[in-house]
């Protein structure tokens, strides 16, 4: 492999917060770093320990702007890169946004989830309404000051009447898509099925790992934002039933959101007080002992793009319980490293958190096979691999 020095463009880049796409950018980086690629980093948002990066990783923190991959971000961006033109082989970016960065003149990759509007319209069926209602709460626009809702408004007029929907699709030299539900709509559009390479996000495995010592508890961990999308409050309602069949369980919650309030008045109301734990927000990197101390992990959730909290369970022997919904059943193999339910679904929940609690056995094997499918499908090597092939490919 000759010397590749690669920009990855992303909104964020951490690993401490619970942002899909910035914990990508910062595994991804990682892997390549290792692998021996020298990556230039451009993002709006940070939340790493500098330390703990290697010396052939590079960091620019540009403007927020207001919003992710706003106009004051790419302008930055690509004033940045002009000034290290020389010393870039490729442009990787890491999520499906439009920008004019593919006519920057240097090979373009692009990499990403399916996003939820997409999901929609890929689906063509309905999502509960307040679902539907609370990720309109959620998209409020922030408070920008004159310049960037200047810029962006201007962005927003020159993407919708001057880029093509397209642009990235055509202009790239390869997709790399996280799951293939993203594959299956960039063909819809267009997309040529030879451009488009299937390769999921990465985790460190050295450092999500089983724990040394077996665990004896009756251990549901729940991960991820307290939001309806998430399913944890169907969590919370099924824990009444699962106290009567096995009165030692108890449902560790890590994480934060409005839904908080709402699950806490559900105690009270189900008597469960000594059997769940509120966590708060917790630091990645501090969620392995949590991981590590359970008996199983739950994410019943009604849409994931990826669900990269499903991969650091399994990477720490964990037999999981999640929903057959986006890239789930590319990440938990139904039966060989866990058990999916249809979402919303509180019985068939219920039935399948009895199960792995009750029968040691399978949950052992469930353990060392989902152990075993992370090493292999979605370790840095494995990974870095592919994506470095990708690269060699794109320059050739």
């Amino acid at each position: 492999m000759r010397d590749l020095r690669i920009a990855i463009i992303s909104w964020a880049f951490t690993n401490f917060e619970p942002i899909g796409e910035g914990v990508d950018a910062c595994e991804i980086t990682q892997a390549l770093s290792r692998y021996g690629v020298s990556v230039e980093v451009f993002c709006q948002k940070i939340s790493i320990r500098r330390r703990e990066l290697p010396e052939n990783v590079n960091i620019h923190i540009l403007s927020w702007g207001g919003k992710k991959y706003s106009a004051r971000f790419l302008l930055e961006t690509l004033i940045h890169l002009a000034t290290i033109r020389h010393k870039i082989d490729l442009i990787h970016q890491l999520q499906y946004e439009k920008t004019f960065l593919p006519y920057f003149g240097k090979p373009y990759i692009l990499s990403g989830y399916l996003p939820y509007k997409k999901y929609l319209t890929l689906k063509k069926k309905g999502i509960d309404k307040a679902l539907l209602e609370e990720r309109k709460q959620n998209m409020g626009r922030a408070e920008n000051n004159l310049l960037d809702e200047l810029l962006n408004r201007a962005q927003y007029h020159f993407n919708k009447h001057l880029i093509p929907e397209n642009l990235l699709i055509s202009r790239s030299r390869f997709i790399i898509a996280r799951h293939r539900d993203f594959r299956e709509w960039l063909i819809q559009h267009g997309c040529d099925e030879e451009k488009i390479k299937v390769i999921p996000v990465c985790i460190d495995t050295e450092k999500f790992k089983p724990a040394t010592k077996t665990i004896n508890a009756n251990r549901i961990l729940f991960v991820g934002r307290l939001t309806q999308f998430k399913g944890v409050d169907l969590l919370v309602r099924v824990m009444p039933d699962l106290v009567r069949e096995i009165p030692s369980v108890e449902l560790w919650i890590a994480g934060d959101g409005p839904l908080k309030n709402h699950m806490v008045n559900l105690m009270r109301r189900f008597s469960i007080h000594d059997h769940v734990k509120f966590l708060g927000k917790i630091p990645r990197p501090e969620l392995i002992k949590y991981y590590q101390a359970s008996t199983l992990f739950c994410l019943p959730s009604y849409y994931e793009s990826f669900g990269i909290v499903n991969l650091e369970a399994m990477a720490c022997g964990l037999p999981v319980v999640s929903t057959s919904v986006g890239a789930i059943p590319e990440v938990v193999k139904d039966g060989a490293c866990g058990i999916l339910i249809p979402p919303g679904d509180r019985r068939a929940l219920k039935e399948a958190i009895t199960i792995l609690l009750t029968d040691e056995k399978l949950r052992r094997k469930l353990s060392h096979q989902a152990r075993e499918y992370v090493l292999k499908n979605f370790s840095y090597n494995v990974v870095a691999e592919k994506t470095v092939r990708i690269y060699e490919m794109a320059l050739s």
